[in-house]
């Protein structure tokens, strides 16, 4: 009797595809070296898996027509599957699908740990097809995807840039130590914000990205401060004065974050890290449909896996001396290594998902094989998802 196949997941990043689109719509021998891939992804019946950021990064990059001709090479592929559309099935996904079905998971369950959360998503993440009707589908997002792309070129290499820096070296502070200070007025608000401000233009002049003005980045450096000063006066309320503990109750309430899961140990890196994540939680909650945003209290961060990596690399990157762009979406494609037996990652964040694997027990039993390939050596993958 046939033995019973299984196919194996290959998560790619963008730039391995431009470098195998590259070639295979070459005149040249480098055509025949895509080809011969290609035909090795079909005998040991590999899938490549495509997610909505790999579309919306590329785009940052890329004129529309080299979007599409890029998309266009996966149909040379036998087989392939992209993230599931919670509220279009068939459609491209994106990170907010993975987590979606995570929180549904979860609930459904009503419990479990992350790996057992894994196990019931893993099923349903991915929609199956050939790579001719893949190839059409990723084509059809594009323009969708173009507007959102634009948005965040170029001020999105500041922006992405910036996220990365540890803003006034308050990461390590724990909110014990911020409650022990003494009343605060508008004033002291005003010069954080002003020490804000300089901080950040001088830190991204430091660390910024090449070609971009200084112009450009005094006025993301401005619209931090003010955005920041914005929050902290909202925090403040009516009264003439209040504590540094008052504002960090009402910016808690304000964030949605349950109180109860937080002492005098926490840090406010860590705290950053349940805002964001009860902000990503709300956007689950829209794409499911619920007549009410899930709390953390409901579904708690350590329950995700898509949330354990993603965070993972993010607070991994944001201590790294300078970030890169590209960044951004890679942590958001890292989060593929739980639901993928091979994901492939540029060297930077190999290097953070190695140290997450090295130092949290959970996350290394979630994530598969995680490679990285030098430029245009993408036929290496032959060789690394053995």
């Amino acid at each position: 009797m046939a033995s019973i196949i299984v196919p194996r997941l290959i998560a790619l990043d963008t730039s391995t595809i431009a470098d195998f689109a590259r070639d295979l719509n070459s005149p040249r021998g480098d055509r025949r070296r895509a080809e011969r891939f290609l035909a090795e992804f079909a005998a040991r019946a590999w899938v490549p898996v495509i997610s909505l950021e790999n579309i919306v990064e590329t785009l940052r990059y890329a004129e529309v027509a080299t979007v599409r001709d890029r998309l266009g090479a996966l149909a040379g592929f036998a087989q392939a599957a992209h993230v599931n559309s919670v509220r279009s099935p068939g459609s491209i996904g994106s990170i907010v699908d993975t987590l979606a079905r995570e929180v549904r998971a979860f609930l459904r369950n009503t419990g479990g740990d992350a790996l057992a959360v894994a196990r019931a998503v893993r099923g349903e993440l991915f929609a199956y097809t050939d790579g001719i009707t893949a190839a059409s589908r990723l084509r059809q997002v594009v323009e969708k995807a173009r507007p959102f792309a634009q948005h965040t070129q170029p001020a999105g290499e500041v922006v992405s840039s910036a996220q990365h820096l540890n803003i006034m070296g308050t990461d390590g502070v724990t909110l014990g130590s911020l409650c022990d200070e003494g009343p605060l007025d508008r004033a002291s608000i005003d010069r954080y914000c002003a020490k804000l401000r300089s901080h950040l233009q001088a830190t991204l002049r430091s660390r910024g990205v090449k070609g971009t003005d200084e112009g450009a980045l005094d006025a993301f450096a401005e619209r931090c401060a003010k955005d920041c000063r914005g929050k902290l006066l909202e925090a403040f309320g009516p009264d003439n004065s209040c504590t540094a503990a008052d504002m960090m109750a009402r910016l808690l309430q304000s964030g949605g974050i349950d109180a109860s899961q937080l002492s005098a140990g926490t840090t406010v890196g860590e705290l950053r890290i349940l805002w964001i994540y009860n902000r990503r939680l709300a956007e689950a909650s829209c794409v499911l449909g619920l007549p009410q945003p899930v709390t953390m209290r409901e579904v708690p961060i350590d329950k995700c896996p898509s949330q354990i990596v993603q965070n993972g690399v993010e607070s991994r990157r944001k201590s790294a001396p300078r970030a890169q762009a590209g960044d951004l979406f890679d942590a958001h494609l890292s989060t593929l290594a739980c639901y993928c037996d091979l994901t492939v990652v540029d060297k930077r964040t190999k290097e953070y998902l190695r140290q997450l694997r090295e130092h949290d027990t959970t996350a290394a039993r979630l994530m598969g094989k995680v490679v990285s390939l030098s430029s245009s050596r993408y036929t290496d993958l032959l060789r690394e998802a053995l």
